[in-house]
């Protein structure tokens, strides 16, 4: 079997340009979007640890909101969806009892529970925007 110099060459030359085609594919692969992101602010986790203290500990002790079963339950879900359950769950018996920034604080303070980070942008207060936030505990 006679080996070619040309066919090894254009061998070689073909799976570098594999290699590097998917070497840039991969670096190239989005992260999430900015916009998805998890964001509270200092304030609110604040307020949400206030509000936690006076109304929710009662019946409530934070770390339940910090196991495997509460992180696992929410994870890639919306923050959106856990508004939406907290408005609806809480308190008992007067579901929905709060105002809305009460429950975005108490996001806030179980997103700092869980070691998400905060920053100068607020959770907002609208269900659109709060429905394109994912919840990721391993990215945000």
């Amino acid at each position: 079997m006679k080996i070619h110099l040309k066919s090894v060459l254009l061998f070689s030359f073909a799976m570098a340009w594999v290699t590097l085609a998917g070497c840039a594919m991969q670096s190239a692969a989005p992260e999430q979007d900015p916009a998805a992101r998890i964001t509270y602010t200092q304030a609110q986790a604040n307020a949400g640890t206030m509000t936690f203290e006076s109304r929710c500990r009662g019946c409530h002790d934070p770390s339940r909101f910090t196991a495997d079963a509460f992180t696992g339950r929410w994870q890639d879900r919306t923050a959106a969806e856990l508004f939406v359950f907290l408005r609806n769950a809480e308190p008992q018996p007067l579901h929905g009892g709060y105002a809305n920034d009460h429950y975005l604080g108490l996001m806030a303070y179980i997103f700092e529970l869980n070691d998400l980070p905060s920053g100068p942008t607020p959770l907002p207060s609208d269900l659109p925007a709060l429905e394109v936030m994912s919840i990721n505990w391993e990215s945000n």
